[in-house]
């Protein structure tokens, strides 16, 4: 005669609570406990909900990850009540405080099968791991249950989820699907704030989608909504990165109007595009134009600048922005170095090269390959190899 699944439930509720409560080392016999009876036949009616949230705490405290999403999975068998929202928050919160993002990704893939509701944040949190994954198919993975989950509960979504999506698929390249999310945006009611079109002006860059890029700035001073120096500063960018250097400056000139020019990092920007172009008097226009706006200059400003000189070829030039650089209290980092070093090496300036290595080796900055080779190139083409002192030391 089998028992009733109440008294089941309580006999069963009493063997689970002794594993967890009284032999804590023991958590692993409840979750193999559980699950073996939760397999079996009507097995979820013969459990206490209680019973399972208290095993689920434990695995997560103890960090078995794979082994609570497994309880939870099997909790989430046919016919079975669906666990409830706030154990599948319980389950993401622990899973996305320990980073173990596989495990995560399979609780809100259980939760949106289930028709529970998410919390917003930690899908947030979510979108973001994706960022620095080099797993495509978990990326591809990702994105579906992040559109998932915006389509399950479009009233709770906001511009932070969809800023975090954006970013991602910006990052992988997928412009129809980044154009697709912006669509969604808007019929979602969901307006787009500065951080969504830094977002997709830095996609676009990486696209080298100039017209797209010219077409969000419009949009931008339309809305009147997003024009700062952060921004601008990616607007910038990606037209530099795009080589629409013309663009870039008509743009620049636009903010020059507003007095929204003044800032270090618009004109390194501009004098770093500049130097691709090999633009030297277009770099020392902007130059001279930050002294006597009283921009301060950055390192980042001087190295491109160097570059730009190296560039064309005009050392000189070069020497004048490394005084300059040096009266201001701004120390000489290893790529001023080997941008200078390999400037002297290709005019066939090896003593000057070979003085800046040892300045360089003064300060205990460490050479790299780029640099000998620069170096080596600057001996043969000056006929005066010296013995190669700086493969010695």
């Amino acid at each position: 005669m089998e028992a009733p699944a109440a008294l089941l439930a309580a006999a069963r509720h009493a063997v689970l609570e002794a594993y967890i409560r009284k032999e804590r080392d023991r958590v692993e016999d409840a979750f193999v406990f559980a699950l073996e009876a939760l397999h079996e036949p009507s097995g979820w009616e013969q459990l206490l909900p209680s019973s399972l949230e208290a095993v689920l705490r434990c695995l997560l405290q103890s960090q078995l990850h794979g082994s609570a999403v497994k309880l939870l999975e099997g909790m989430c068998q046919p016919g079975a009540p669906a666990p409830t929202d706030q154990i599948f928050n319980m389950m993401l919160d622990g899973t996305v405080r320990t980073r173990s993002w596989t495990d995560a990704w399979d609780v809100l893939e259980l939760l949106l099968r289930c028709g529970r509701k998410a919390d917003k944040y930690f899908v947030s949190i979510l979108t973001k791991s994706l960022e620095a994954s080099t797993d495509k198919r978990s990326v591809r993975r990702g994105i579906s249950l992040v559109e998932a989950f915006i389509d399950q509960q479009k009233e709770d979504v906001d511009e932070i989820v969809f800023n975090s999506l954006l970013n991602v698929l910006g990052q992988i390249g997928d412009m129809m699907k980044l154009q697709q999310t912006l669509n969604k945006m808007s019929d979602y009611g969901v307006a787009p704030s500065a951080v969504t079109f830094g977002t997709v002006v830095k996609a676009y860059g990486r696209a080298r989608d100039t017209d797209s890029v010219i077409k969000v700035w419009q949009q931008m001073r339309s809305r009147c909504l997003g024009i700062n120096p952060v921004t601008c500063g990616c607007v910038l960018d990606a037209c530099v990165k795009c080589n629409s250097m013309d663009k870039a400056m008509a743009i620049f000139q636009e903010m020059r109007m507003q007095g929204m020019h003044k800032n270090t990092v618009l004109y390194a920007t501009l004098i770093k595009g500049l130097a691709k172009m090999r633009d030297l008097q277009g770099a020392m226009n902007l130059y001279h134009e930050m002294r006597v706006e009283q921009v301060p200059c950055n390192l980042v400003t001087f190295n491109s600048l160097m570059d730009v000189c190296v560039r064309c070829s005009d050392l000189q030039t070069a020497a004048y922005f490394l005084q300059d650089m040096m009266q201001m209290g701004i120390e000489p980092d290893l790529i001023t170095f080997s941008t200078l070093i390999k400037g002297y090496s290709q005019i066939g300036q090896v003593h000057k090269a070979l003085a800046l290595w040892k300045e360089l080796k003064a300060r205990n900055l460490k050479c790299d390959e780029i640099m000998y080779n620069s170096l080596i190139d600057g001996c043969a083409k000056s006929q005066k190899f010296l013995g190669f002192p700086f493969l010695k030391g």
